[in-house]
């Protein structure tokens, strides 16, 4: 496999899609087969560029006696560059194939990174201020509700300051420690909006890549009742 190709295919994801009525029947004229293959990483474009060197033969004598052409999540590029990490596009088309849609429909823009070996998620971006965002749902009980997160600064970044906001307005900004740190606030319930509510951590800065990382969220009303909890798998 030339050196180019393997780069691209190095982490293949090969999916099998494999759509009949009756397993193990032949299928009729009008219950075709339908066999779907992806590889993952291997856009058009670089496909393009190695079969213009000739070493891609069967995806040339394909792509010439067959159809072929971009995803029309493709062309959403502008939205795919302002949300991307490190040039994975990945989660964004094949979220699309999944879906039919298109990421301005689907909205999945990103992947969730498990740390490994724990209940936390690594918070990262290519931009900064480095946001956290969680949808939270109708929130309702006794109130006053309080907002319990558990959140640590990543050790490189050092101790640093992470703003909480509650459908855009600030209610608490708290000091992040490279340890673990649980931050307990009071729910604003003039701030609470009807169906769903969009919580945000932001944090001041981030060192090699990351900011921190994100261990769970938590909606207690006054009763102790948890109206909503969040922890990463």
């Amino acid at each position: 496999m030339p050196p180019r190709l393997e780069h691209v295919v190095s982490v293949v994801a090969v999916t099998f899609a494999i759509v009949t009525t009756a397993f193990g029947c032949r299928p009729s004229e009008s219950e075709r087969l339908v066999v779907l293959i992806g590889l993952d990483g291997a856009s058009l474009d670089v496909v393009d560029e190695l079969r213009a060197r000739g070493e891609l033969p069967t995806f040339d004598r394909l792509i010439r006696t067959g159809t072929a052409g971009p995803l029309q999540s493709w062309a959403s590029k502008p939205i795919m560059r302002d949300h991307l990490r490190r040039g994975f596009w990945s989660p964004i088309v094949w979220t699309s194939i999944a879906t039919g849609k298109i990421p301005e429909k689907h909205g999945v823009r990103d992947f969730v990174l498990p740390v490994p070996g724990t209940s936390s998620v690594v918070i990262r971006s290519d931009h900064d201020p480095v946001r956290a965002t969680v949808t939270l749902p109708e929130l309702g009980g006794s109130f006053p509700l309080r907002l319990k997160v558990r959140v640590r600064s990543h050790p490189p970044a050092g101790e640093q300051s992470v703003q909480i906001l509650l459908n855009d307005e600030p209610i608490e900004t708290a000091q992040v420690a490279v340890e673990w740190s649980d931050v307990d606030v009071i729910v604003p319930a003039e701030l609470l909006a009807p169906v769903q509510n969009r919580l945000e951590l932001v944090f001041s800065r981030q060192r090699d890549g990351r900011a921190g990382e994100l261990a769970s969220v938590a909606v207690e009303d006054a009763s102790g009742r948890v109206a909503f909890s969040l922890d990463p798998p």
